[in-house]
């Protein structure tokens, strides 16, 4: 029965992740950008519980797949803020989402408008991250411009890169934590 259960519950996550990365994927292409990390975190993750689901994966290469997933998200955010050109912004406004919450439950969260200048241009770029909250008016942020696409640019907020670097930290507390409690026999 205890099978069963978790099998079901990984099922569930399966399709969950595999929702939610097809929705990113045709928002990114209805507004012509490119999916994003995002949406391969979905995917992968996706992947992940349907393999460990079915598998029944050790514990240990579920701990190396996060660790590995959240680095990599990591250093992907990392890479590209340490060769972009930061400018200041300011935000303009918000722009409200409807998203799906646990048992159908419905929220509005908040995504930032950044106006910026680059090259004697103003742009604007809409942020990724999602707050509950609405983002003030005014405030000022920062945004990385890639010098190679200027067309490549994303608001600087350290939340994203403290999520993917704390996923990679525990995912690799975990691992060592499991493989020293299977070496030691406890």
């Amino acid at each position: 029965m205890e099978k069963i259960i978790l099998t079901g519950i990984f099922v569930l996550l399966a399709v969950s992740f595999a929702w939610g990365g097809v929705s990113l994927y045709r928002r990114a292409q209805k507004r012509g950008e490119r999916a994003g990390c995002a949406c391969l975190l979905y995917f992968l993750s996706s992947f992940v519980c349907g393999i460990f689901a079915f598998q029944q994966l050790p514990v240990e290469t579920m701990s190396a797949l996060v660790a590995a997933l959240g680095g990599f998200a990591f250093w992907r955010d990392y890479r590209f803020f340490k060769r972009a050109i930061i400018v200041c912004g300011v935000v303009r406004k918000f722009v409200p989402r409807r998203v799906y919450r646990y048992l159908g439950t419905r929220a509005v969260v908040y995504l930032p408008v950044v106006r910026f200048e680059f090259d004697g241009q103003v742009r604007q770029v809409t942020g990724t991250v999602y707050s509950r909250f609405k983002p003030k008016i005014g405030k000022p942020m920062k945004v990385g411009v890639n010098p190679q696409n200027i067309k490549d640019v994303r608001i600087y907020q350290k939340s994203s890169l403290i999520l993917t670097g704390t996923i990679a930290i525990l995912g690799t507390i975990f691992l060592i934590r499991m493989v020293y409690s299977r070496l030691a026999g406890i």
